[in-house]
């Protein structure tokens, strides 16, 4: 059975403990995990060398924490199926500091993954070895399948789900929510590469989002993940909330839960069940006693409780290809600081 670890609580911890071999996951902890990506403080990722660290992000919103990457010298590979959000990475980014994806042609197949990435790797390759930071823009949203065009819920200024109905986002408060066709794209079918974090923020279909990654996690290490945990959405997905946990668990991760109750109603105090099973009822739990309130708050009537979750990869330790003397393009894992 799988165990969430808490940040605010006084638990033994496993061996090897993530905290001592992962200086991201301590700043997450540290940063309360909430930071990335809401255009709150990133200062976080300042001061971790980024020579060689790719970071996935899906779901991009004003695109700061893309920018600040890129900024830092990150290589980003970023993901947004709202046409508005994608805009102010194209505002935000320099031309030298992006490129646009050629994602209809890998959505149809007429750009094979392999052949993408023989082209790509060239031009990341240089911007590793400069050290500058570089940005890969996917205008696409991320599932399980890859297909051409889905209607996809999008409210402007806000959330934006592949899964949601209109009705449904205006519930969550996105009145202007309306559909546009979007294409899909599995990350299998799109990254090739070691990660040094895999950031998932889409309202619910992050278990399809591992679903559609099953060979990258088979072939590649992905050090760290950063999602967003919300079972109302998971299972208004399609989904049920633990198959994001036991996903993480057979890959090799340990999880700690970064929100708390003192500063999120919607989350849970520091003693919560460290069982993966009880942990989500007791987040059910939570929004029930909401709803019972004389006045239920937003959060309780709209998505419910949830959490943001940091997780370390501890069964494939990752090292980027300069370090480790690999030749240009190729990587390996070795033992070593994440």
């Amino acid at each position: 059975m799988m165990l969430l670890l808490s940040y605010t609580g006084s638990i033994g911890l496993p061996n090897p403990l993530p905290l001592q071999v992962s200086p991201l996951l301590k700043m997450l902890l540290l940063h309360h995990g909430d930071k990335y990506g809401d255009g709150a403080d990133r200062s976080w990722i300042l001061g971790i060398n980024p020579t060689g660290r790719v970071i996935v992000d899906i779901g991009l919103h004003d695109c700061n924490a893309v920018v600040d990457a890129v900024r830092e010298g990150f290589i980003v590979h970023a993901f947004e199926p709202a046409p508005a959000h994608m805009a102010n990475c194209h505002a935000k980014l320099a031309p030298e500091q992006r490129m646009d994806a050629p994602v209809a042609q890998l959505v149809s197949g007429a750009l094979a993954p392999a052949d993408w990435w023989t082209n790509v790797r060239k031009d990341l390759y240089k911007h590793r070895q400069n050290a500058t930071g570089f940005a890969i823009l996917y205008q696409a949203a991320v599932s399980d399948a890859s297909s051409a065009g889905v209607n996809f819920t999008v409210g402007a200024g806000g959330s934006s789900s592949l899964h949601l109905s209109v009705e449904a986002s205006i519930r969550l408060g996105k009145k202007d929510a309306s559909r546009v066709p979007v294409p899909v794209i599995r990350l299998d079918d799109a990254v090739d590469e070691d990660l040094w974090l895999l950031k998932m923020d889409t309202q619910g279909n992050e278990a399809k989002v591992l679903a559609g990654a099953t060979r990258l996690f088979e072939r590649r290490t992905v050090a760290h993940v950063f999602t967003e945990f919300t079972p109302r959405l998971l299972r208004e997905a399609g989904s049920q909330p633990r198959q994001v946990l036991e996903h993480l668990q057979a890959a090799g991760f340990f999880c700690f839960d970064l929100r708390d109750s003192r500063f999120a109603p919607w989350a849970l105090d520091g003693k919560h069940s460290l069982d993966a099973d009880a942990f989500i009822e007791e987040m059910d739990k939570n929004v029930e006693a909401a709803l019972k309130a004389k006045r239920p708050s937003k959060w309780a009537t709209t998505w419910g409780s949830f959490d943001d979750l940091a997780c370390a990869n501890v069964a494939k330790v990752w090292r980027p290809a300069s370090d480790a003397g690999a030749a240009p393009g190729t990587y390996r894992t070795v033992a070593g600081p994440l």
